[in-house]
């Protein structure tokens, strides 16, 4: 979820001192995977001095266009639109979602359970559950997963 949120959701938040190559490298392959799907022409960047970048303003950016494209196919799965994913990368990318939404609370880690939940674990350590009921999803209370709060679609707007 770390290099999700990273390369998505908090750029900013990066340990780029420690992990700069790992991130490069994933970027690439991103950049790789998506050009093979959408072909789109990237900026030259070659004369870029990314040391003195500033990582909040393109973390803002990036998560405005990352939170419209996640809602996309997020609703998408909601609707039956996207079968082969499954329960646990539903949850990450509500948990990634909920990361471009919130970024200080990110999510840290998403696990799912039985009864078809999906916990996500925050930076502050304190945990949000959803649950599917018929393939809606809500947020429910953490210690009665039958009690219903929130309405995962309206929490996308």
């Amino acid at each position: 979820m770390e290099i999700l949120n990273n390369m998505f959701a908090t750029p900013e938040l990066a340990d780029l001192e420690i992990n700069s190559e790992k991130f490069i490298n994933i970027q690439k392959a991103i950049q790789s995977a998506i050009d093979e799907i959408i072909p789109v022409i990237l900026p030259e960047t070659s004369n870029i001095d990314f040391v003195t970048m500033d990582l909040v303003q393109l973390g803002n950016k990036r998560r405005h266009f990352t939170r419209n494209a996640l809602r996309k196919i997020i609703i998408r799965i909601l609707i039956g639109k996207e079968p082969g994913i499954n329960l646990d990368g539903t949850c990450c990318l509500i948990g990634l979602f909920m990361s471009t939404k919130y970024p200080v609370f990110h999510t840290t880690t998403t696990k799912t359970g039985d009864r078809s939940t999906c916990t996500l674990t925050k930076q502050n350590d304190s945990n949000t559950v959803y649950r599917s009921f018929n393939g809606e999803f809500f947020e429910v209370d953490p210690g009665n997963v039958d009690i219903r709060k929130n309405y995962l679609v309206l929490q996308l707007l």
